[in-house]
């Protein structure tokens, strides 16, 4: 009787680590490997393609102040800064402004190519390898948004978001290679931007927290006080202790919240849209360019793909009764 129970208490601590092992594993697979429409990945591509062309937009009119040889950073300099063995294709291409064009070009086609979908892995692929390389070649002009960007377009190359709305999939239709119904895929890069985002919220509000004016709430007030970063006048709201300290304990909750509750269903579009007012706040009120719209743009991965193609379904629709019965929509994505 006394050994045995010993031994039969060992049996059910077995059983259940087994059982919740499969357990795990089950709730892994269905996270990362249950097929789900394409369509919200491929929303998020063509938002990604955009903001990516809004960047070399930015970048064109100073691009040899910043990257050419006699641009502010010498190649050695640039070198020294970020050290050896990095993706860097200047380092492989010989010296002149010419060939920092180029890049420059093959780049910015990149990105067109992924935000319409055309080529669509290669063209993340490319469009990867030239942004780093391009960060790389002048890391002092860069921001939080620019390490956001590089981590995301390379997450891109594995996702299967040109295979909706996109011109691999009119060509593929055309061929009669893709079926004409939705197509399902893993989820497993789309998760992985998902994760990377959440991530982020959740250090920001670990960092912030370290900082007093964050905890006694007056941090907003600094920050609307950079003249540098404004862009637009805050109303005078902001000039009393209240208000501040609600926007600032607000923003971290909102923070907070975009990194655990928008994982709850139930949830996930109150604080979708909290997080949209937060962005859309700051844009208003700081000149941190494309920061914003970059973070906007990955709130759209949270929104279940079924929603999205439901979404573009009753647009089409609209469309097609505004504009009259020729008019091209796809019945599907």
């Amino acid at each position: 009787m006394t050994t045995g129970a010993p031994a039969s208490a060992g049996g059910v601590t077995l059983s259940r680590g087994r059982a919740l092992g499969r357990w795990v594993a089950a709730a892994w697979n269905r996270f990362f490997h249950r097929p789900e429409p394409v369509t919200g990945i491929a929303l998020f591509r063509i938002l990604w393609g955009g903001c990516l062309l809004a960047n070399w937009a930015l970048l064109a009119p100073d691009l040899f102040t910043w990257l050419g040889e006699r641009g502010v950073l010498s190649r050695e300099t640039a070198r020294a800064l970020t050290g050896p063995g990095r993706l860097d294709v200047f380092q492989a291409l010989p010296r002149g402004d010419g060939w920092v064009a180029l890049v420059f070009a093959a780049t910015a086609l990149a990105s067109l190519g992924l935000a319409v979908g055309c080529f669509t892995r290669t063209s993340a692929a490319c469009a990867f390898v030239g942004l780093v390389s391009i960060h790389h070649r002048d890391p002092l002009i860069l921001h939080g948004g620019d390490t956001l960007l590089r981590a995301v377009t390379f997450l891109l190359v594995f996702a299967p978001a040109g295979e909706a709305w996109s011109v691999d999939r009119w060509r593929a239709r055309r061929r009669g290679t893709m079926p004409l119904g939705p197509v399902l895929h893993a989820p497993w890069a789309q998760r992985l931007i998902q994760i990377q985002v959440a991530v982020l919220y959740a250090s920001t509000v670990g960092w912030k927290l370290l900082g007093p004016t964050w905890r006694d709430g007056t941090a907003v007030y600094y920050m609307t006080r950079l003249v540098e970063f404004e862009r637009f006048p805050l109303p005078p709201l902001f000039d009393h202790l209240w208000a501040i300290r609600a926007a600032t304990w607000g923003s971290l909750l909102v923070e907070a919240a975009l990194a655990t509750l928008v994982w709850v269903p139930r949830l996930r579009y109150p604080v979708l849209a909290a997080g949209a007012g937060l962005h859309l706040g700051v844009e208003y009120a700081m000149n941190v360019p494309l920061f914003q719209w970059l973070m906007l743009a990955c709130l759209t991965l949270f929104v279940p793909p079924a929603h999205v193609a439901a979404f573009a379904r009753r647009v089409a629709s609209r469309t097609r009764a505004t504009c009259g019965a020729t008019w091209p929509g796809p019945a599907s994505p």
